[in-house]
């Protein structure tokens, strides 16, 4: 429920600039969009989280091993819609935006606590933020275009958006 659904709307967006099979590119922002929800379903866990978009969050109603088992079949699925897109360099890019968010998570977790440092908040907000708006965009050009330097600025585009949505986010928090 809720939310701006921005990383699909990124991927439709971006496709727009090539020709690819309409599936290809639907299972694309399916994948997105449920890499982002099973994220969230395991920081809200690791958080302690009680609301997320006004609803209790599957920690609240669900044992612990429960919504962790949850987050991982949504990772799986997420999985089985990049798969779905025929693309082995999208399935590259999905593979490694899943370390990237784990990555985030663990260095989160286990860093010091306080104020981050610059670089610490940097690397913060990509791996959980613009690693996905990043994946949006790169992975829509992967299905469109042949260039690399298309492909390239296109990832960049994404992640410099999730970086100043981000930044916009934790001001208006």
């Amino acid at each position: 429920s809720g939310g701006k659904r921005v990383r699909p709307a990124l991927v439709f967006a971006s496709a727009r600039l090539g020709r690819a099979d309409p599936t290809h590119v639907l299972d694309l922002a399916a994948a997105i969009e449920t890499l982002h929800a099973a994220s969230l379903v395991h920081d809200d866990l690791i958080d302690d989280s009680l609301v997320r978009r006004g609803m209790p969050t599957l920690n609240t109603r669900w044992s612990a091993s429960a919504t962790v088992l949850a987050g991982d079949w949504l990772f799986a699925r997420a999985a089985r819609f990049a798969a779905d897109t025929g693309s082995v360099r999208v399935v590259r890019v999905f593979a490694r935006t899943l370390m990237t968010l784990a990555d985030g998570e663990l260095r989160q977790l286990f860093g010091r606590s306080g104020i981050p440092s610059a670089d610490e908040y940097e690397y913060r907000i990509y791996a959980k933020t613009a690693s996905l708006f990043e994946a949006a965009t790169e992975c829509a050009a992967e299905l469109v275009v042949d260039d690399r330097e298309q492909v390239a600025a296109l990832a960049c585009f994404g992640r410099e958006l999730g970086n100043a949505f981000q930044i916009a986010d934790d001001i208006l928090d």
